[in-house]
């Protein structure tokens, strides 16, 4: 090499000087490529490793939720939870005291009443004597229109029976002798026939006395009361007629107490009177006669 020419001596120190950077350079180029391959790898390797941890956390922190009772909110867990009742205190209710009960008086238990039985011709013979009503000399005994009483007149004065029970209901307030009676036809007044041939209209309900009738002259008072029917009604309650002992027989409006008419029916007292169902015609009896 030294006997080159000089030429050659430089081209040859330059063509190892040149080759020799060129390995320089080829061989920290491949260092450093390699060195930043394995740089790549090491950070993915470590990033990788980074998101394991984070997923692995993640499911382990679901897994805690939802498997281990306690760790889940009430509103949250699919679980259903009973919540703790909270006592409810109620205020105290002082019992007032229960009123006292008076005893009632024991009823009486009414004896019920038989049944009544019409009379007919099959057992009129079997019929019976229950009681005795009215008191002294009797004169007459009729029912009221609706059957619901008796009224009873005699020597002490009239007195009014329940038809049913037959207890006494009360008395007209008069001592006098009634021979005759008549209800009005709806049974609120009753006309009484005295002896000297007035008439005494009473009102049934207050058993007060609410006028008198008298046509005047003399009335022939009757010592024998059998059988006397000395005043009616018409069937509509209009008219009154009433006999009397000389023979007369007087018409009398009902409502007013006016007198209608006057007629004479026989020389003898007048014994019994009666309205014909219509009203068209009045029936009188005298002793031994009949008009």
């Amino acid at each position: 090499m030294k006997n080159l020419h000089p030429f050659y001596g430089i081209k040859c120190r330059y063509t190892l000087h040149q080759t020799h950077e060129n390995i320089t350079k080829t061989g920290s180029m491949r260092l450093n490529k390699n060195s930043t391959k394995r740089s790549n790898i090491g950070l993915s390797i470590f990033v990788w490793g980074i998101w394991l941890l984070v997923c692995i956390t993640f499911i382990g922190i679901a897994a805690a939720i939802f498997l281990v009772p306690g760790i889940l909110p009430a509103s949250q867990s699919s679980v259903p939870t009973t919540a703790a009742a909270t006592p409810t205190v109620s205020p105290t209710i002082t019992p007032s005291p229960a009123p006292t009960e008076t005893p009632l008086p024991p009823t009486q238990t009414a004896t019920p009443e038989p049944e009544p039985i019409a009379i007919d011709l099959l057992n009129a013979g079997r019929l019976e004597e229950s009681i005795t009503l009215g008191k002294g000399v009797f004169g007459q005994v009729i029912f009221s229109p609706d059957g619901k009483q008796i009224a009873v007149s005699s020597s002490t004065g009239v007195r009014i029976y329940d038809a049913i029970s037959l207890e006494e209901l009360g008395q007209l307030a008069t001592d006098d002798w009634i021979p005759s009676l008549a209800y009005s036809p709806d049974g609120k007044v009753i006309a009484a026939w005295y002896p000297d041939g007035s008439v005494g209209l009473w009102n049934v309900k207050t058993m007060q006395l609410v006028q008198t009738l008298n046509a005047g002259g003399e009335g022939a008072i009757r010592f024998i009361a059998d059988g006397l029917s000395n005043v009616t009604f018409s069937s509509d309650g209009k008219i009154l007629a009433s006999g009397r002992g000389d023979g007369s027989i007087h018409f009398w409006d009902a409502a007013t107490g006016e007198l209608l008419r006057s007629i004479k029916g026989t020389d003898n007292s007048i014994e019994s009177i009666a309205f014909s169902p219509d009203g068209t015609m009045l029936a009188s009896s005298a002793k031994n006669r009949f008009r």
